[in-house]
């Protein structure tokens, strides 16, 4: 669901629409980071199951 569509939801609108934001502002920036770095990761250069393991547990980590 894309932000312009929580936003004008009728069901949340008006009600606490600053906390609404400042959520969303918050897992906006978590997937950019994570995205970051799992781009920023060659796949091919993953030598085992261990290593792709480890990228997801970082980026899992940063949601948290």
């Amino acid at each position: 669901m894309k932000r312009s569509d929580i936003m004008s939801n009728e069901e949340l609108s008006g009600k606490q629409e600053d906390l609404l934001t400042n959520i969303l502002d918050y897992y906006e920036e978590k997937f950019v980071n994570i995205r970051d770095l799992l781009s920023a990761v060659n796949v091919n250069t993953l030598d085992n199951v261990n290593d792709a393991l480890r990228v997801a547990e970082i980026a899992c980590d940063d949601i948290y």
